[in-house]
């Protein structure tokens, strides 16, 4: 069965998947953006979806808009990994239409935006549950809308925290001694 999710844009230059509401609100960076500039994509995302004026159709189609009557928006800013792992979990556990589904985030930023632009709070990078609406249609598994998103306090969430999240970019730029299982060669340990 096919999953999709509605609104994914990439790197803000155009959709990857249908976007039938013209809204955009899963954003899929770089997996080597750092966290700072995720929340400067953040702020960027929220301000441009509340700006007003002649722009206002060309930030539509970047950013999505404001022809939602709600007062405000979850937004998710993460990249392909957690992207997939996200379409996993929704292949695996929806199961009927759920208007409460619950997908973790292993690694992003999830930001509650106003309609006048402005971030009413964010996950903070930390591991988080998004709640979604979804459905199956035609073989489809369908998420629809973003309903909200809480911190995820689970166990295996706690441990996640400690490890290296993706944002920082440090992953595979060990040197060989660092690889080695003495460690390296010239710190000697402690007597």
């Amino acid at each position: 069965m096919t999953v999709q999710f509605i609104g994914v844009i990439e790197n803000a230059t155009g959709n990857m998947e249908p976007n039938r509401f013209a809204n955009k609100h899963l954003f899929i960076l770089s997996e080597s953006i750092s966290y700072l500039e995720m929340q400067a994509f953040a702020k960027e995302i929220a301000q441009q979806r509340g700006g007003l004026g002649i722009l206002g159709s060309v930030r539509k189609l970047t950013y999505g808009g404001k022809a939602s009557k709600f007062q405000k928006n979850t937004l998710l800013i993460t990249n392909h990994i957690v992207y997939e792992q996200m379409k996993a979990h929704v292949e695996e556990y929806l199961k009927k239409d759920d208007k409460h589904f619950h997908i973790p985030v292993s690694n992003g930023l999830i930001l509650t935006a106003k309609k006048d632009g402005t971030i009413e709070s964010t996950s903070g990078g930390s591991p988080a549950i998004l709640i979604a609406s979804a459905r199956i249609r035609k073989g489809v598994k369908d998420v629809y809308h973003f309903t909200g998103w809480s911190k995820d306090t689970s166990s295996d969430a706690a441990e996640a925290e400690f490890l290296i999240p993706w944002w920082m970019d440090l992953h595979d730029h060990e040197t060989p001694d660092e690889l080695s299982p003495t460690g390296l060669s010239k710190v000697t340990p402690r007597a």
